[in-house]
This record gives structure tokens, sequence and C-alpha cells, in this order.
């Protein structure tokens, strides 16, 4: 509904109040229904399209924590298939287990700290996702031991300590914020206790 439709709207509703107060002889009680329903009109109109903006960006975001939460759950489950678990060496699945621990975490914690929901899309689909595809593939080819896939899978192996260093990074950065107000708020509280009195 177009701004100009809303006002005439709230305009005709002042009016037929108004003409029912006058007829029935409502007095103060009829003005007053008149002059709310008046303001609540042109203040829906206000905050109506914010409010409609802020559960679609509440509506999405649950979409994002579900869809993240469920690739780094998936992820986990294909290390634990029978299949990869008998063929992987140790330190594979080690580092697998790490990455997949880690972006669980990481996942979580985007979750659960609104100065961090700003990340979830950006995390879904730079790393849960890319890395969940990578876990699938690497999973599915070793385990069936597939021969024409051995070198890209020997190159994957080699390229699992460089993801494990990027979450951690990551891990890092999403928190630069929460150990610079640690850092501010010690040094204040440090300055207040100097300041005091012994």
């Amino acid at each position: 509904m177009s701004r100009r439709n809303a006002n005439l709207i709230a305009l005709a509703y002042l009016v037929a109040l108004l003409a029912i107060d006058v007829r029935f002889r409502l007095g103060v009680w009829g003005l007053a229904l008149a002059l709310v329903g008046f303001v609540a009109i042109v203040a829906a109109q206000e905050v109506g399209p914010r409010l409609g903006r802020r559960v679609g960006r509440s509506v999405r975001s649950a979409q994002v924590f579900g869809q993240t939460e469920q690739l780094a759950e998936q992820t986990k489950a294909l290390l634990s298939q029978p299949d990869f678990q008998a063929r992987a060496s140790p330190a594979v699945r080690e580092a697998l287990w790490r990455i997949a621990s880690r972006l669980d975490q990481i996942a979580r914690i985007i979750r659960h700290d609104p100065n961090k929901h700003r990340f979830a899309e950006w995390f879904r689909g730079s790393y849960a996702g890319p890395i969940h595809d990578l876990t699938r593939h690497y999973v599915t080819l070793s385990a069936r031991e597939v021969a024409s896939a051995r070198s890209a899978i020997e190159r994957t192996e080699l390229e699992l300590p460089r993801i494990e260093r990027q979450l951690d990074e990551l891990f890092e950065a999403i928190h630069r914020g929460d150990v610079s107000a640690l850092k501010s708020i010690t040094e204040m509280l440090e300055l207040q206790d100097r300041g005091r009195p012994p």
C-alpha cells in the first residue's frame, strides 16, 4: 500500500469515527478512539516496513544458522563412515576431524553471539559449504579407492594443514572485537583503581 493510500485510509477512518461520535454523542471517548485509530494507521505505515525488514532479516538469519549447523553436522557424519575410517590414515582422520570440529565451533559462536551474526552468510558460503563439499568428495573417493582420484586425494591431504590454519585464523579474527573490548575495559578499571585514594 502506498503512503498516499494509507494517509487516505487514515483520514477516512478519522472522519467516519468523528461522524459516529457526533451522531451517537459518544463525547470524549469517541474522539479519543478516532484519534488513536488515526495515529495507529499513520504510525503503522512508518513502523511496518522497518519491522518487516527486521523480521525478514531474522528469518533469513535463522535459515542461514540452520543451514550452517547442518553442514557442520553432516561434515562430522561423513568422517564417521566406517569405510572412510578403515581406509584413511590416522593423521588425515585427525586433521579432518579437527577441521570439522573447528567449523562446528565457529558456526555455534556465530549463531549464539549477536555481535557475530553479520558473519553468518559469509561463513556459510566461504567456509562451511566448501569444507563440507571438500570433505564429502574426499571421503567418497578415498573410501571407494578410486585410482584416478589418487593425485587429487594426495593434494587435498597436503592442503589440510592450510585449511586448518585458515579456520584458526578466522576463529581469532571473529574475536578481535571482543579482545579489544576486554583490553579497553581492563585499562579503564586499572585507571579507576589508580585514581582511588589509598
